[in-house]
């Protein structure tokens, strides 16, 4: 099997001869042309031979270079559309991704019926295979105009595409009932919730989970029964001390400032701080990066308080209104694939190959099939 890394560069190298044969052959054209093409012979007559002569060779390395420079800004503006194109599909992910969640929290109160849905776990599945989702309706207009509304209204530190456990109505029901808000690290859906009314979703009754609940203590139960050498765990001596948990909280600021000396604290501060520094410093060099991009006649820098702030605003209000603008086109590619699971923008090329849920699912059902036949019930999911 080839070397994917020598086929790469192999790829590479011939590329970067290719081009500078063109480049060498462009240039002889180019030169040519300006030595014999009667307009150019004519026109340099009125000029010191030696100096039209320097002129020529210097403006036929000017011109080659200004055709590479546009073929490199075309393939420079192709993929940042590639790249905005992401952008606007992650919006749609979203749009269909509240669609479902507004789905699963109806179907787990007994509220609807869905075709594709037999399990709690089912959710997970079609939150990765969202577009080719049959239980939902597709995108239309509307739901792109509320979707540009909350890019236009949701203050820009809060990016609308870093959220992706779309469908973990467990843990969005614990977060409402512990803290009183069900999506504080998803903008969108709180958006939604104010704008479409649906707040009261996640108050309706989890019949479906709790019965599904039930049937898998069955299951265990039986298991438990049948196999309890699987249940007994190594007991040493009874120890009810605290596990040393250094990952949470200030515990290794505590802990160096406690046992280590002054001078090793001190160490330790700057290390950390240096961290923090680096994370920082990546964040704005890509966002330095994207600024270079914006127009020199665009609006004024966002305002806020540390520079690499006002930066990152600035970059995200420009980001959000590039997506925008791309919508339209977006929404004509995604009606062309309607009701299918594609390689959509932005899809990982990894995400159908390593897709576990699908395997996942089938062991669930086969287990809640599996207690319903010991609690005496037919060997179906119809419960």
């Amino acid at each position: 099997m080839a070397d994917s890394n020598t086929d790469s560069h192999k790829n590479y190298y011939t590329n970067q001869v290719t081009k500078q044969k063109w480049k060498e052959e462009f240039y002889k054209k180019t030169v040519e042309q300006l030595q014999t093409e009667e307009r150019f012979v004519t026109y340099f007559k009125q000029f010191n031979p030696k100096s039209a002569e320097e002129y020529i060779k210097y403006y036929a390395t000017r011109k080659v270079n200004w055709f590479e420079s546009a073929t490199d800004l075309r393939n420079w503006e192709k993929r940042k559309v590639k790249e905005r194109m992401k952008d606007c599909f992650s919006a749609f992910i979203d749009i269909q991704q509240r669609k479902l969640f507004n789905a699963q929290c109806l179907w787990r109160a007994e509220k609807i019926k869905l075709q594709d849905i037999e399990i709690c776990y089912d959710f997970k599945y079609w939150e990765n295979h969202i577009f080719g989702c049959r239980d939902i309706s597709p995108i239309n207009e509307e739901d792109i105009e509320l979707y540009t509304r909350f890019l236009r209204e949701t203050p820009y530190n809060l990016q609308f595409d870093d959220y992706h456990d779309y469908q973990e109505y467990d843990d969005f029901k614990t977060a409402k009932r512990e803290t009183g808000s069900a999506f504080e690290d998803n903008s969108w859906y709180s958006y939604y919730d104010i704008h479409e009314g649906t707040g009261y979703y996640l108050d309706l009754p989890d019949i479906r989970g709790q019965k599904e609940e039930k049937y898998m203590d069955i299951y265990r139960d039986d298991d438990r029964a049948k196999n309890p050498e699987k249940y007994v765990y190594p007991n040493p001596k009874a120890d009810n001390r605290p596990s040393l948990d250094w990952y949470g909280g200030d515990f290794m600021a505590n802990f160096v400032k406690t046992h280590e000396t002054p001078a090793f604290y001190r160490m330790y501060l700057q290390d950390v701080k240096d961290s923090e520094l680096n994370e920082l410093n990546e964040k704005v060099d890509y966002n330095l990066a994207v600024l270079e991009e914006i127009p020199i006649d665009y609006l004024a820098i966002e305002p806020a308080d540390d520079w690499r702030t006002a930066v990152a605003l600035t970059v995200e209000r420009y980001r959000r209104e590039n997506v925008i603008s791309l919508l339209p086109e977006a929404f004509e590619m995604y009606l062309k694939h309607l009701g299918h699971d594609w390689n959509y923008p932005g899809k990982s090329e990894y995400a159908d190959r390593y897709d576990s849920y699908k395997s996942i699912c089938k062991h669930w059902k086969e287990t809640l099939i599996s207690a319903r036949v010991l609690n005496g019930e037919p060997a179906d999911l119809n419960f």
